[in-house]
């Protein structure tokens, strides 16, 4: 007997979890795993291109189980980038950057709780249209910090017309 290989249909979103502890229960697509270094990032990333999938969920297993129909209507949504990344500590950062462009629109961070445009993404809540890894690079994988390496391709994307977008809802119904 044949065993069938089951092929993700183009519209999947698979998740890469990043970072250890359990997989959450992912209905959307395939499941991934990347250590939670820059490394491991980029080439997660990096293979997901190679993949039938519409979009890739980074997630941080600490996080819980992310919210299915939020993830689902979100890839729906205009934005190529939705991430929490104001919700997970990433509002302010890295500090000179307010002395270096002050007067920059994006210097400035909405509330945490409030959708908005951000390049302050985090990889431990990030959802990314296949389109935007296959178009743009990926994060550098030299950092030494995974905060780090997300703002730096959070500010790259956004300065190359990548619309980028905090969103509060991928994180506040995770459990």
């Amino acid at each position: 007997m044949r065993h069938r290989v089951q092929v993700p249909a183009p519209n999947s979103i698979d998740i890469i979890l990043v970072g250890d502890g359990a997989a959450p229960t992912w209905p959307l697509g395939e499941v991934h795993r990347s250590t939670a270094t820059p490394p491991g990032v980029a080439d997660a990333l990096a293979s997901a291109v190679h993949r039938p999938c519409r979009a890739v969920l980074l997630w941080d297993p600490a996080l819980g189980q992310p919210d299915v129909e939020v993830v689902e209507e979100l890839s729906h949504r205009t934005a190529e980038v939705f991430h929490a990344g104001l919700s997970l500590g990433q509002a302010g950062r890295p500090r000179p950057v307010d002395f270096i462009e002050p007067m920059w629109m994006h210097n400035c961070d909405a509330p945490a709780d409030v959708e908005s445009t951000s390049w302050r993404l985090t990889f431990r809540a990030c959802l990314i249209r296949r389109a935007v890894l296959e178009q743009m690079r990926g994060p550098y994988a030299g950092f030494h910090s995974l905060d780090a390496a997300a703002l730096e391709l959070g500010f790259h994307w956004l300065r190359r017309g990548v619309f980028v977008r905090h969103s509060p809802l991928l994180v506040r119904h995770a459990s």
